[in-house]
């Protein structure tokens, strides 16, 4: 199975996903984990953190680390969209984490994205993410970047902290957006619409990057959409805000109205 970008950043397009830098950009990407860097000095005991955890009872140092990795080229960045990116992950109107805490109800909606491939994976799985050289942990990385639903942010390992805050600038658009809520509704007119902004946000983040490319044409690629499938007037004028995730644009983004899944019925499920 190829692992693709779509919310997942997953096999079909779906909304959110952790952005991949287009091959067409020249030099080649450093997708390095650099978890094991010494920045407890930005992050450190006795010090406010710089992101919440989705799961904070499953976290380490070495996560921790690697995420701040990209918070620190975030903080230190001279566009306003990476720095208004790094103040909303600051603040805590995102949560980040890694796939292996999903919740119970993030992982039956990747598991519904995948019901009819072969990933194989069943609601029991769950309980298993954690587990020593986890079987269903395997099977979810070889298969997505990452996810995003509400104000929750899973990613992957691997990533350079320049990538790493490329794709937490993509998602917090998405975020931002409310972008699970409109993703589904008429594809893939609807998803391009959700994806092109985010790409876009990319692009003013790491302008030169990006530099040369279509962006109709990279999103229909990289989603594996039909252009002549998408609406002939989203395409026309495919950008729609909210692109600065600002304190102006938050302030109608309530994310404490998004619906509140009942985690202990699946629970109950995933342990039967």
């Amino acid at each position: 199975m190829t692992r693709r970008w779509t919310l997942l950043c997953l096999i079909f397009g779906l909304t959110g996903c952790v952005s991949e830098t287009p091959v067409a950009l020249g030099a080649e990407s450093s997708w390095v984990d650099e978890g094991n860097v010494e920045d407890g000095a930005f992050d450190g005991p006795g010090r406010p953190k710089n992101f919440i955890e989705v799961d904070a009872a499953h976290t380490s140092n070495a996560f921790r680390q690697y995420v701040n990795g990209a918070l620190r080229v975030l903080a230190t960045d001279t566009t306003e969209i990476g720095l208004l990116t790094w103040e909303s992950i600051r603040a805590g109107r995102v949560r980040i984490d890694e796939l292996a805490d999903l919740t119970c109800s993030d992982f039956e909606r990747v598991r519904n994205d995948f019901k009819d491939t072969a990933l194989g994976l069943t609601a029991s799985d769950y309980v298993h993410l954690h587990d020593s050289n986890s079987a269903a942990l395997a099977k979810l990385s070889d298969a997505i970047y990452g996810y995003q639903w509400s104000n929750r942010i899973y990613i992957t390992r691997g990533q350079s902290a320049e990538q790493l805050a490329s794709t937490l600038v993509h998602e917090v658009n998405h975020v931002l957006n409310h972008s699970e809520q409109h993703y589904y509704d008429d594809l893939p007119t609807s998803g391009f619409i959700e994806e092109y902004r985010a790409f876009t946000a990319e692009r003013r983040f790491r302008a030169a990057r990006w530099e040369g490319t279509n962006m109709i044409n990279y999103v229909c690629d990289n989603y594996d959409w039909d252009r002549d499938a998408i609406d002939a007037e989203v395409l026309s004028s495919p950008l729609s805000p909210q692109m600065l995730p600002s304190a102006a644009n938050w302030s109608v983004r309530l994310v404490e109205d998004d619906p509140v899944d009942d985690e202990r019925a699946c629970l109950r499920s995933a342990a039967n």
